[in-house]
């Protein structure tokens, strides 16, 4: 499996390696940080293409969603994944109308980072839930208690995982 990661330099993205490599031991992570330069050269041939680009949208040096359709022209048979740390329902909805699967927030832990992974790996789409009041205060719930609007918007792929409902509400 092969992995590009458009991502600047630093600690981050050497984090981010890292936990690509528990999605399988044969799991290749190549990093580029001169993302601009990539996208100039000559599309790539079957053999170059990554299975997963993993797009940090927050570091694009120019418009994320010319980013994200740049790596489409120059990779169509590979999965995008926008990674970012901003949660609004417009900068997620710019990444996925650019052609991204999903948006992986920078601030899921390592489980739910890999789930998401592993999801759009094998077809699937994801988009985070963004709370429709983001300055409402969360209440907390009972020990147990499944919040029915998580799970009722849960998109249809995670059917074919056979998640409980407590699995499905934690993704």
């Amino acid at each position: 499996m092969k992995i590009l990661v458009a991502s600047p330099q630093g600690w981050a993205t050497e984090a981010l390696c890292g936990l690509l490599a528990k999605l399988d031991s044969g799991c290749e992570a190549e990093v580029v940080h001169d993302v601009p330069a990539l996208l100039s050269l000559a599309p790539a041939t079957p053999s170059g293409t990554p299975d997963l680009v993993l797009v940090d949208v927050d570091a694009a040096s120019t418009d994320s969603s010319a980013t994200i359709r740049g790596f489409l022209r120059k990779f169509p048979g590979a999965r995008i994944l926008a990674l970012g740390s901003r949660l609004d329902d417009a900068y997620v909805e710019m990444a996925l109308e650019a052609g991204a699967l999903g948006y992986l927030l920078k601030s899921y832990s390592e489980a739910v980072a890999l789930c998401v992974l592993r999801l759009v790996l094998s077809g699937g789409a994801y988009r985070p839930y963004v709370p429709s009041n983001t300055n409402a205060v969360a209440q907390p719930k009972a020990a147990g208690a499944i919040d029915e609007a998580v799970t009722q918007s849960a998109p249809e792929p995670l059917s074919e995982y056979d998640l409980s409902a407590r699995q499905i509400e934690v993704l």
